[in-house]
């Protein structure tokens, strides 16, 4: 598989913030590793496109800062994502 298979926004030079990255669905799901698909493509990028490791690790490094030592439930975790974008969208 070669980057131009990815998403239009993974083509491009990345992402312009960490923020833009912890609302992108595809990004939470390669991270919580629940779509094998998108790791798969996340993984791809990262080890083809290194301009665009620096900001996958800050926000691997956001997220872990703010996430417990506990196992999360990814449903809980998308509806705390709707709820947030409601808000932001207010």
């Amino acid at each position: 598989m070669q980057i131009q298979h990815l998403p239009l926004a993974m083509n491009s030079s990345c992402f312009n913030s960490v923020e833009e990255l912890i609302q992108n669905e595809s990004f939470l799901a390669w991270y919580f590793k629940t779509d094998e698909a998108e790791v798969k493509k996340w993984d791809l990028l990262i080890s083809e496109a290194p301009f665009c490791a620096e900001i996958i690790k800050e926000a691997v490094t956001f997220l872990k800062s703010t996430i417990l030592d506990k196992k999360i439930d990814f449903n809980q975790v998308r509806k705390s994502e709707e709820e947030l974008f409601r808000r932001i969208k207010k």
